[in-house]
């Protein structure tokens, strides 16, 4: 996979986009985001774009812990759409202003063929929880490895933070 340039964002003190940047528009457009092209979240509170308790709370997270360690951190997330597994890494760096610079990179980016529409239906099955951080998923109450999924098994992925992760999650 070629080096794309990094998607990035910054917030200013009070979580405010001020800036976006890199492929953020051609991203949003691929991803079904037509409402989230850079001009539609400029001036907007960083978590009227954010959807998704687990997601927020990560980013809140991370924001946090930039902004108090007073040096670049990197993080490690996934980022899947419904037809691909996209493994991304997030660096944040705080300005002493308490802005603070996103940027994404997608580190790995591979087709996922055991996720589709259903066939009668026409709609993606119900999605499976999936951690954000270790990629291990729910299954019948336990977290599990996702490779050791049986082949054809749906795998429309919900993410949050399993319980191991949960508990190393910096912030408050």
């Amino acid at each position: 996979m070629a080096r794309q340039p990094n998607i990035y964002y910054r917030v200013d003190p009070r979580d405010v986009v001020v800036e976006v940047g890199g492929p953020w528009d051609e991203f949003a457009l691929d991803n079904g985001g037509d409402d989230a092209a850079g001009a539609s979240v400029l001036g907007t509170s960083l978590w009227s774009n954010i959807t998704g308790d687990a997601a927020k709370m990560f980013t809140r997270s991370a924001l946090d812990h930039a902004r108090l360690a007073g040096e670049a951190i990197e993080l490690d997330y996934f980022c899947d759409s419904p037809t691909e597994i996209r493994h991304a890494r997030m660096r944040l760096t705080a300005d002493a202003d308490g802005s603070v610079l996103i940027e994404h990179r997608f580190v790995t980016e591979a087709q996922d063929h055991r996720r589709h529409k259903h066939a009668a239906t026409g709609k993606w099955v119900a999605p499976t929880r999936c951690c954000i951080v270790c990629r291990k998923v729910r299954i019948n109450g336990e977290w599990v490895s996702a490779e050791h999924l049986p082949e054809g098994q749906e795998k429309n992925l919900f993410f949050g933070y399993c319980d191991s992760c949960r508990r190393k999650a910096p912030g408050p």
